[in-house]
């Protein structure tokens, strides 16, 4: 790396630096994360596919068991799943298949029974259209188990923003 390209990335980080932004994972420690995750419960969900999303948001938050009194609850909408045929050909054959699953999640605090916090959550994937149905079936069971795992990386993300807000007192 030349001299010049050194320079003007010391110059961009200090600038960076310089403006306020901390990373979100140095924002908290992973104790007051863990913490802070003890005081949220995951409501149901309906149906297989809300199931295995709040199985995924079980994982991520219930680190240190499931949580007692809960200050937060975490509730997920019914999900909405839409497939869009992408590919088609002459003969009306479909090719490729698009999958879209959104959901409405909203954080509320239990002690005053104000919502907190509300997203819209959405993930798109899409998956080919084989001559084996058994293996259709698994790509796309496959694309949305990937997107299921996006919608709740999504909510994670969503909610370490409000915490780490609400831990600077915004």
């Amino acid at each position: 790396m030349s001299l010049s390209k050194r320079i003007a990335a010391l110059v961009l980080c200090l600038a960076l630096a310089g403006c306020g932004f901390t990373p979100l994972h140095q924002a908290q420690n992973g104790h007051a994360i863990s913490a802070a995750y003890a005081q949220i419960e995951v409501g149901i969900i309906p149906d297989r596919d809300g199931q295995h999303l709040r199985n995924l948001l079980i994982d991520r938050l219930y680190t240190q068991g499931r949580p007692q009194n809960a200050r937060y609850l975490l509730h997920i909408a019914p999900l909405e799943t839409e497939q869009t045929d992408l590919g088609i050909q002459k003969d009306a054959t479909v090719t490729r298949t698009q999958i879209e699953i959104t959901a409405q999640m909203t954080l509320t605090d239990r002690h005053n029974g104000n919502t907190v916090l509300t997203r819209r959550l959405r993930a798109i994937g899409g998956y080919d259209v084989l001559d084996a149905q058994y293996a259709t079936f698994i790509t796309r069971r496959s694309e949305t188990d990937r997107a299921l795992e996006e919608l709740a990386n999504n909510a994670i993300t969503a909610i370490n923003l409000y915490l780490n807000r609400k831990g600077r007192g915004t």
